[in-house]
């Protein structure tokens, strides 16, 4: 998992899913597909997880 980021929660309709993300600083996002956090980018949001990218690899943040 990326250093200090976790997911809060999935909503939205499955065309426009949206992540409640909390970030290392402590604040917390709202995040849809495309978004930057940090140096990863969202690649995709099911219902109980998200898939952040960076150099081509992936890698999955579920839901406690």
């Amino acid at each position: 998992m990326p250093r200090g980021i976790a997911l809060l929660g999935v909503r939205g309709s499955d065309r426009e899913p949206r992540a409640l993300v909390r970030l290392p600083d402590g604040k917390v996002v709202t995040v849809g597909i495309g978004t930057q956090i940090g140096s990863q980018k969202v690649m995709a949001i099911d219902k109980d997880r998200i898939a952040l990218s960076k150099g081509g690899s992936a890698e999955w943040i579920a839901l406690p």
